[in-house]
């Protein structure tokens, strides 16, 4: 059931991203029916394709309700305060470059509107100057986000835009999980900047655990055109992998052994996600991992296809708009497009040696034939 598993979790991602895309062209109705037409034909072909048919019809299913769930989630929040001038508490997740001095912008995880117990994301394109990590308090006017950038802001998770008007407190430090990992994340990398010169330690903070913050505009541009969260994917398998070098012969025919090493796994790549941000590379090869150790676990063989389709739907669960984000899309295109080189390139060196074999055959049997005839 490994490749079943994996067309059920990529008919998830193709509905998902029909439903992110095709409705501002008019598609969504013309390809839900190309859908189903192709579905009904692997029907028909019989035997071990109906099981594809049922789970790409499945996955098809689960991938209009986390879009449904999530629409839903966003009218919610957005009818009870687009418009509205709120005191908002809140964490800092993450903050950036502002056009005013002592200024940043930022992206608040929110914790309560007028005292009341909230969970959603905001981003501020203006606030008086704060770390991540911290939790603050201040008057905002929320909105919805323009319209230019909408899908952007909710691929990101972000639900409304939130404007700074008074009176911001700063509440300390937080003590989530995230928080946790980001000033992890500032020891390490003030750690790897010591005693090295300015633009070397940025790049190696930012190569190692992620903190991009001591690089110059200049290296921050080509690294983000050059994808730097995918050196950190490097980074996080490799450490992983390095788990897998440490154990005994004799001790790794323990179940119980392989077990416990596959619970370290998965937490160190918990770990890692938090201390290089939860971006969708990085967070693609963590659930690899993750899906990697279940399977010893489970007693499941490892499969890069299933797992690149868990990684997906695992990441669009709580928002179904993640798909539309661009770093998602291109880390899944390029590991598809790597898997599909390699089958490729396997299947013709397996048509290669197959002609070779028989132009061998044939080469050979004329004198088999003389010997005979002698």
């Amino acid at each position: 059931m490994r490749r079943p598993l994996c067309a059920f979790c990529l008919s998830a991602l193709g509905v998902l991203v029909l439903c992110s895309f095709l409705p501002q062209m008019g598609l969504l109705l013309p390809s839900a029916a190309i859908f189903v037409v192709f579905c009904l034909l692997v029907w028909w072909k019989g035997g071990a394709a109906r099981g594809y048919a049922v789970c790409l019809l499945l996955g098809a299913v689960l991938g209009v309700g986390i879009m449904e769930m999530t629409g839903t989630r966003l009218a919610k929040i957005q009818d009870a305060y687009a418009g509205k001038e709120v005191a908002l508490t809140a964490e800092v997740e993450s903050t950036g470059h502002a056009y005013t001095a002592g200024r940043v912008s930022a992206v608040l995880m929110v914790e309560k509107v007028d005292g009341k117990a909230v969970h959603f994301r905001v981003e501020c394109a203006s606030l008086p100057k704060c770390e991540a990590g911290g939790r603050i308090r201040g008057r905002f006017s929320l909105d919805v986000p323009d319209a230019t950038q909408r899908l952007d802001d909710y691929a990101d998770g972000i639900v409304l835009s939130a404007e700074y008007l008074s009176g911001m407190l700063r509440l300390g430090q937080s003590e989530s999980f995230r928080a946790r990992t980001a000033r992890l994340q500032a020891a390490l990398s003030r750690a790897l900047r010591k005693g090295m010169a300015e633009n070397t330690g940025g790049v190696l903070a930012a190569m190692v655990v992620g903190d991009r913050s001591h690089l110059t505009s200049t290296l921050r541009s080509a690294y983000r055109g050059a994808g730097l969260s995918h050196v950190l994917v490097v980074s996080v398998t490799i450490f992983c992998g390095l788990l897998d070098a440490l154990p005994h012969k004799e001790r790794e025919r323990s179940r119980a052994y392989r077990r416990a090493r596959s619970l370290l796994r998965a937490g160190t790549a918990l770990l890692l996600v938090g201390i290089t941000g939860a971006t969708p590379s990085v967070l693609r090869a963590a659930v690899a991992v993750w899906v990697s150790s279940l399977g010893v676990w489970v007693g499941g063989p490892a499969d890069t296809l299933t797992s690149l389709g868990a990684a997906g739907v695992l990441m669009c669960l709580g928002n179904g708009y993640a798909v539309y984000d661009v770093g998602f899309e291109l880390s899944f295109a390029a590991v598809m497009g790597t898997l599909a080189g390699a089958e490729c390139a396997g299947r013709g060196r397996e048509r290669y040696y197959d002609r070779k074999k028989k132009r061998k055959s044939r080469r050979e049997k004329p004198s088999r034939a003389v010997l005979i005839f002698r």
